[in-house]
């Protein structure tokens, strides 16, 4: 029997006890109730059938955790015997799988090594082929090129066509073969032939199958020129190129204009309209818009260029230039409309007079033709012309003359007059 005791003092330190100390019984002087014993377990029949003697409950649960252990035991051993036969089985597959492996490798190596063998011959056929055929295709080439001139051939001798009629022409054999174009050239006489290439008298092969030597005339077609379709409204580039495609000589007049700049506005005679031999057009052309104001320069006592250089230097145009007789000095400006230091609209027309002397006769462009070009230059310098531009053209006449020009002799010189196209025989 157990009994519980107290300290009868308040001493903190229930663990240091001092000398008299007195201790009393603590709780009741009564015992205490035990509970019942659990009852005993059934008896637990062995494989022999024979009962076992009665167990507690602690008894059980040690019997069934060793049990549990054993059967984890079992479990996990039986894994590893798994474990080590599956690895045993993978290893044996990768060797397997590694000497397939090399006896595949091997056997391309040798595949690629026969194939390669084999192909050398194929490689060489294709090179003597393709040399071949190059050889071929080159050897053809060289005997088109000159297998024409191992022909036979006959040399012909160019007739003389110049100055004959081409009616008249009669080329005899059927070696020749006429090539024809026309020329409008009022100097020679219609439907005779100007010029020839070659050249009389030239020796010429002429090779048996098929051959014949051209000749190309230019035959004289008096026309009178026309005014091409299309100048209104082209720009002044393309006017004047279709203007002297046709010969025709042109001038050109600028006019504020709500249009585009340089733009042809109208052209004088009209399109289509037939031109006398010689004549010329002028083409009006837009000087854009008209922006301000200017103060018109004073002319009085200058001479006709100088006048002209300070109207253009000014912003403004120049109008009409008269003549008249006069007791000042000739070529000085004596007169101007409109007047001195008047506020007019930018590019407006300025016309003066210009006194001409007291003995006053009109000057005329005079008549170039026959003359070399520097002789027709120096006898425009004279009147106060100068050379506007210069063509090559084919002529009977003698080389290096003028055989025709633009304003024609006669023309009276005017403000619009300043300058003369010259055509020369070549």
């Amino acid at each position: 029997m157990k009994y519980r005791f107290r300290r009868s003092d308040k001493n903190p330190s229930p663990r240091i006890i001092k000398k008299g100390t007195t201790f009393r019984l603590a709780g009741k002087n009564t015992l205490k109730p035990t509970p019942p014993l659990p009852e005993p377990i059934e008896s637990i029949r062995l494989t022999d059938g024979e009962p076992s003697s009665k167990k507690r409950l602690g008894e059980g649960y040690v019997k069934l955790i060793k049990e549990l252990t054993a059967t984890v035991s079992a479990f996990f051993a039986q894994i590893g015997k798994e474990l080590s036969a599956a690895r045993r089985r993978l290893w044996r597959f990768i060797k397997a799988q590694r000497t397939r492996l090399t006896a595949f490798l091997a056997k391309r190596r040798a595949s690629r090594k026969k194939k390669k063998i084999d192909s050398l011959p194929l490689l060489f056929g294709a090179a003597t082929s393709s040399l071949l055929v190059c050889v071929i295709t080159a050897s053809y080439i060289i005997i088109s090129l000159f297998a024409p001139y191992a022909r036979n051939y006959s040399a012909v001798t160019i007739p003389a066509l110049q100055g004959k009629r081409l009616e008249d022409i009669d080329l005899e054999g059927g070696s020749f073969n006429l090539i024809i174009q026309y020329e409008n050239n009022p100097d020679v006489e219609n439907g005779r032939v100007i010029s020839q290439s070659p050249a009389a008298g030239v020796t010429r092969k002429i090779y048996e199958r098929g051959g014949f030597c051209d000749i190309r005339v230019t035959v004289s077609r008096q026309l009178l020129p026309t005014v091409p379709d299309g100048i209104v409204g082209a720009t002044l580039r393309d006017a004047s190129l279709a203007l002297l495609n046709r010969g025709v000589a042109y001038t050109v007049e600028e006019k504020f204009s709500d249009i585009k700049k340089g733009t042809v506005l109208s052209v004088y005679p009209t399109e289509g309209e037939s031109l006398r031999q010689g004549g010329s057009v002028t083409l009006t052309v837009s000087a854009g818009r008209q922006s301000s104001n200017t103060n018109v320069p004073s002319l009085l006592g200058l001479s006709e260029s100088e006048a002209i250089f300070r109207i253009k230097t000014s912003g403004l145009t120049l109008g009409e230039v008269t003549y008249v007789r006069s007791d000042k000095a000739a070529g000085t400006v004596i007169n101007q409309s409109p007047s001195a230091h008047l506020s007019v609209k930018t590019g407006e027309k300025i016309s003066f007079t210009v006194s001409a002397g007291e003995d006053f006769s009109a000057p005329t462009v005079p008549d170039l033709y026959g003359l070399s070009a520097e002789e027709a230059r120096k006898k425009l310098l004279s009147v106060g012309l100068t050379v506007s531009s210069v063509y090559s053209v084919s002529s009977a006449a003698k080389s290096g003359t003028v055989i025709y020009q633009s304003p024609i002799a006669g023309t009276p010189i005017t403000s619009a007059v300043t300058s003369v196209e010259l055509h020369i025989s070549n």
